[in-house]
């Protein structure tokens, strides 16, 4: 009977190569989530041509600037990541493809004030921007009151593909195959907190189809804005997740990825078709759900909806809170004439006595003690904070029907 033979130990040098492989894979891994995380990741990630990583190893054990190096190593692998996906995307994040430079131009192809819109191409296929109130006045649009009075109520407006490649002369249509743009919505004004106090801004999301010479097909969406503090629009897709904008862009990513593998299933002669066909139908959607975001946003005053496009006051939880609210959460604002809903975690949302949202802010413990200390908040009757959270409540549903 033979005997199983003892199996070999490793050596020292294999149990070190063991221990550097683990470490490589998991600076892969760090390095995948980074580049994951960025917007437009996976129309490159098949793409993406490896990172050469350049640290020193010290060998005192002290640890001396280690932290300066992996900055320094951090920054480069951002900037690769950054790089690649700017050069070997269909489209670059940011800015509108120009037919005449046949590229994508920062200098002509970038919003030049928070207020515009990409609006369609000229002869030569430079692209045009004009303000999304001049935008919406051309268009005869009915969110042009809106607009210019700046109630707060966000006004999303769609174009076809034809309405914003007419002008454009067909001598400069020869790159349709890296960007077609198959559509766009654009919506506005968001508010976004300065020094000066909030200010206005809109946003273009255009859909964009690219093919290549082997006859693949692909969608992606383009976020082309500028914000009031001078980054570029689609930082709130990464920055604020709750935003309206990164709501809608997160809801059409999941469609588009779907799609994407689709196209990739299907024969070569039906993967234009099929994707001009779908393009229609992520355009609808993303207008009917901002239609009916804005519809919800009835339930907010309009002051609430300005705070709740800022991002930076928790009233995006003002709905959750209020159906977990108890009634001896509800409070009287003897000041205000307004009612206050306490939150988790020192969450404050306060209701006008019709019962729409006005605003919402976050105050310590000691804050709010204080304020009841000096009489400003009162308790209510708990049929008395009842009849509040269902006025609240109706409200919401109300605006929920509409």
């Amino acid at each position: 009977m033979n005997k199983p033979r003892p199996k070999k130990s490793k050596s020292e040098r294999d149990r070190i190569l063991d221990e550097m492989v683990a470490l490589q894979s998991r600076f892969e891994d760090l390095a995948r989530g980074i580049f994951m995380g960025r917007p437009y990741a996976r129309d490159v990630v098949r793409s993406l041509p490896p990172f050469e990583a350049k640290f020193k190893l010290g060998f005192s054990g002290r640890g001396e600037g280690r932290r300066e190096q992996m900055d320094e190593a951090l920054k480069s692998l951002e900037t690769h990541i950054d790089d690649a996906i700017a050069s070997h995307a269909a489209f670059c994040p940011g800015v509108v493809y120009s037919f005449f430079v046949e590229g994508a131009d920062p200098a002509t192809g970038s919003p030049p004030t928070p207020r515009d819109v990409f609006c369609g191409y000229s002869e030569t296929g430079v692209p045009k921007f004009c303000s999304l109130l001049d935008f919406a006045i051309e268009k005869k649009d009915s969110g042009v009151e809106e607009l210019a009075s700046d109630k707060g109520r966000v006004v999303i407006l769609k174009s076809a593909r034809e309405d914003l490649v007419e002008d454009r002369l067909p001598d400069f249509e020869r790159r349709n195959r890296a960007y077609d743009i198959r559509g766009q919505v654009v919506l506005g004004y968001f508010h976004q907190r300065t020094e000066a106090g909030p200010e206005r801004f809109a946003v273009t999301v255009q859909l964009v189809r690219s093919s290549t010479r082997s006859r693949a097909v692909r969608l992606g969406l383009n976020v082309i804005g500028q914000l009031p503090d001078g980054q570029p629009a689609y930082k709130l897709i990464l920055e604020q997740p709750e935003h309206p904008l990164a709501r809608l862009i997160h809801n059409s990513d999941r469609s588009l990825a779907r799609i994407n593998q689709e196209l990739k299933r299907l024969p070569v002669a039906k993967r234009l078709s099929h994707a001009a066909a779908a393009a229609e139908g992520i355009l609808a959607d993303m207008t009917l759900g901002q239609e009916r975001h804005t519809r919800r946003e009835s339930w907010r005053t309009s002051h609430a909806q300005k705070r709740a496009k800022t991002g930076e006051r928790p009233t995006g939880c003002a709905r959750a809170d209020l159906g977990r609210a108890k009634t001896n959460h509800v409070l009287l604002d003897l000041a205000a004439k307004t009612f206050v809903i306490l939150g988790p975690k020192g969450r404050i949302h306060v209701f006008n006595d019709g019962g729409k949202h006005v605003t919402s802010l976050q105050l310590e413990k000691r804050a709010i003690e204080q304020r009841m200390a000096k009489k400003r908040w009162m308790t209510l009757e708990p049929e008395d904070a009842q009849g509040v959270l269902d006025l609240a409540k109706s409200a919401f549903r109300a605006a929920k029907r509409a």
